[in-house]
């Protein structure tokens, strides 16, 4: 079974929409919906935030524990499997056994060292104007995030923007050519979801 099988089942035993889920965990639904689908995967802290709600560990997010240690109890997973078709059991794949060594090294990164996925995009080259920084640090569900931007003061045109991974997700970056629009999609984001945002911001030439 892959995650996103697993995601599912696990979000249907605890009788979850896809929006509820998606609240919880502090993503857009479309986010939990491409996870389902197997469009994309959740990465290291999505996953670790996804196995702590369900209770199970990472190994069992991948699909390589017994069903019945989903928090709710082999009933509930019992329910779940009438709705979907029957499937024999297969050999352990090498797909499965591929999963199960990058799970585990993903887990010693985590452990070792903070990962933070790190996004920066060219919009275009310099002109002639003040060029800002400003810096987004967040605080989120008990985690910091941060973003930064470099943009023309005058306009607010973006000449590079990167930070967190989950941040750029939530914000769309490539959808913005204005930092001032970015910064405050990112600040609503956050405080509507009861954190908070602190904004450190400078010239740094003219």
């Amino acid at each position: 079974m892959d995650i996103g099988n697993k995601i599912y089942e696990l979000r249907k035993a605890e009788n979850l929409s896809q929006e509820a889920l998606a609240e919880k965990l502090g993503v857009a639904r479309q986010t939990i919906s491409k996870w389902e689908l197997g469009e994309t995967s959740p990465d290291l802290r999505q996953a670790k935030r996804l196995a702590d709600f369900f209770g199970v560990s990472l190994n069992g997010l991948a699909g390589d524990e017994a069903e019945n240690n989903t928090p709710a109890g082999s009933e509930a997973a019992a329910a779940v499997y009438e709705t979907r078709p029957c499937v024999q059991p297969k050999p352990k794949s090498k797909k499965k056994v591929v999963i199960t060594v990058l799970l585990c090294i993903l887990i010693f990164a985590l452990t070792a060292s903070p990962v933070l996925i790190r996004l920066a995009v060219r919009k275009h080259e310099y002109k002639n104007g003040s060029i800002r920084y400003s810096a987004v640090e967040c605080d989120l569900h008990g985690e910091k995030y941060l973003y930064e931007f470099r943009y023309y003061e005058e306009d607010g045109q973006i000449i590079e923007a990167g930070g967190d991974g989950y941040l750029s997700d939530i914000v769309g970056i490539e959808k913005y050519g204005n930092a001032y629009q970015a910064i405050n999609v990112i600040k609503a984001y956050v405080e509507n979801n009861g954190g908070t945002t602190q904004i450190t911001d400078a010239e740094i030439s003219s």
